[in-house]
């Protein structure tokens, strides 16, 4: 199927480089259910560690929305890491809790090297085709000279033991190499591997010739006809009760296009929960995790309450709240964390419609359309962001979200009252705190199995990184004052069906000391949750004019498929440099 448009480098990129800062938005839908239409599904991420977390998936802006898949595995040149999760505002005193993401640190390192004018490509994993129907050719998929290198081994090793042990013994080491060691690569390849001794004798595979990787465009290219997503940088605003905010990285002109944003459409009802079969199934799904996983404390009263809250990703989607119809859309780039200001002279930020074939066409059409299944794949609107003064390097951009959110802003700075922590709670406020009077992070006592922490794993060809993890048991020896923590990676231990518990299994363990370990929230107690916590969409007044209708304008009744999208794959899947 056709990417669409798609992200380059202009530079040499080294293996084993992590970069690519940038937060994430989590998104609750809740179990195997999905919104009921919109683009914003296709590009959300499950990582391997999420997928044993109550159903959250996360949305990713610039390389995890606008990086294309490649299936050839020397192709793909970078791989995510999940973004260490924080608290930024306590409950108990600040009005900002809850209403901005806490997932601060996606990052991605390189597997292969970048040369400039190289494609960037990333893998979106068999599933996300899989779940869409879309046909894989198992043979492109698979990375045939590793997938040899594995065969060879393994028919080194049974030469090695013939005699020793027997064919039964063989093959049920087989069947575990591909189980529990080789799990995490793609079924594509795992079929490659045969769980039969004799199987395995019997397989040859040719050495292909290295495939030569061909530079996708010239450089002159890439600067004449993208769009840079360098521009700015994500962090700590310059505001207070902000969070994190957008920093220009060079200096910029008056009426410099910052960064086009393609945006991912989805359901108003269904974010605000509005819509009563949507927020049931959601009620149930929380419900279900819940009694599944034992949690008893949360950060909500209740499970209606827990259920109800609109989710946190309303607050980076913009909207027109005078028709207050159906779509929302987010921004695919790091400008959808530009903050907004209540002073128009610190504004320094417009928005405008891209002025492109494709959206000018798309915004004739009825809404009705963006709700067509065809629809589901592919951002179909972009927007535009540009400079209306001259912009200093290191500044603050700063936007305006609407008369409707600031007045909704200001009611709930009106009408906020704290909240307290959930019973049992482990703030990581405190506890990811070096106390003055110890000059050490406080101790972790008694950690439940239940509970989940951030580890640091080093790692042999890229930086060491944190990543969800589970304590198996506290470590005292005679000779150490102070504990260590055997720990796991939490999607490589084992789960008791019945009580739930992960325990690692006994080769993959890892010994960590206390300041190798990050408190985090557990599943339904973060600041996200909290049912007094501020909810409101962007209302962008410059775009409202010619926000999609109800009912098509005349004009658009006569454009067809092919005229908007000439390649006939529904372009925005990619985005820009």
């Amino acid at each position: 199927m056709g990417g669409g448009k798609g992200m380059y480098s202009v530079v040499d990129v080294p293996k084993g480089y992590v970069g690519w800062h940038i937060p994430s938005v989590p998104i609750h839908i809740g179990g195997e259910e999905d919104f009921e239409w919109g683009a914003i599904s296709s590009y959300q991420w499950n990582a391997a560690q999420a997928l044993y977390l109550p159903s959250t998936s996360e949305l990713v802006q610039n390389v995890g929305c606008l990086a294309n898949h490649h299936h050839l595995a020397d192709r793909v040149n970078l791989a995510e890491t999940e973004g260490n999760p924080g608290v930024m505002y306590d409950r108990r005193d600040s009005p900002a809790a809850g209403a901005q993401t806490e997932r601060t640190d996606w990052s991605y390192y390189v597997k292969n090297e970048i040369r400039a004018g190289d494609e960037i490509f990333i893998s979106y994993g068999d599933d996300w085709f899989q779940d869409r129907g879309i046909s894989l050719d198992d043979a492109k998929d698979v990375d045939m000279k590793f997938l040899e290198k594995v065969i060879v081994s393994l028919q080194k090793l049974a030469r090695e033991l013939e005699g020793e042990s027997p064919p039964a013994v063989m093959n049920r080491f087989l069947s575990v190499v591909k189980s529990d060691i080789l799990f995490e690569y793609e079924e594509s390849f795992l079929r490659g591997i045969p769980e039969e001794l004799d199987s395995l004798m019997n397989v040859t595979i040719p050495i292909p010739k290295p495939a030569k990787v061909e530079h996708s465009h010239t450089i002159e290219w890439i600067k004449a006809n993208g769009v840079c997503l360098d521009n700015m940088v994500v962090k700590d605003s310059t505001l207070p009760l902000a969070g994190r905010g957008v920093f220009a990285t060079r200096s910029l002109k008056k009426g410099e296009l910052i960064s086009r944003s393609p945006l991912l459409h989805a359901p108003r009802d269904n974010i605000e929960l509005t819509n009563d079969t949507f927020r049931d199934e959601r009620r149930k799904s929380i419900e279900a995790d819940l009694m599944r996983y034992n949690y008893s404390d949360m950060a909500a009263s209740s499970i209606d309450d827990l259920s109800s809250q609109r989710m946190l990703i309303l607050n980076y989607m913009i909207g027109n709240p005078e028709a207050k119809d159906a779509l929302l859309g987010i921004p695919t780039t790091a400008a959808a964390y530009m903050n907004h200001h209540s002073d128009n002279l610190k504004r320094n930020v417009e928005v405008m419609w891209t002025e492109d074939e494709q959206t000018s066409a798309n915004l004739l059409r009825p809404i009705s359309w963006f709700q067509e299944s065809d629809q589901s794949y592919f951002a179909l609107i972009s927007v535009d962001f540009v400079a209306t003064r001259d912009i200093q390097r290191g500044e603050e951009m700063f936007v305006n979200y609407g008369r409707e959110w600031e007045a909704a802003w200001q009611a709930h700075l009106e009408h906020w009252t704290p909240h307290d922590h959930p019973k049992g709670y482990r703030d990581p406020l405190y506890y990811n705190k070096i106390q003055p009077d110890t000059g050490e992070l406080p101790p972790i006592v008694n950690p439940s199995p239940m509970d989940y922490f951030y580890c640091k794993f080093n790692f042999t060809n890229r930086a060491p990184t944190h990543h969800l993890c589970v304590i198996d048991e506290v470590i005292m020896g005679e000779t150490r004052d102070k504990p260590l923590f055997k720990t796991c990676f939490e999607h490589k231990g084992t789960t008791d069906q019945v009580t739930g518990r992960i325990k690692c299994k006994h080769s993959r363990f890892t010994i960590h000391r206390r300041d190798e370990i990050i408190i985090v929230d557990q599943p339904f107690t973060s600041n996200q949750w909290l049912t007094n916590s501020f909810r409101h969409e962007i209302g962008y007044e410059s775009l409202r004019a010619r926000w999609p209708r109800e009912q098509a304008d005349d004009a658009s009744t006569s454009t067809s498929t092919t005229e908007t999208d000439p390649a006939g794959d529904g372009s925005e899947l990619g985005g820009e440099l």
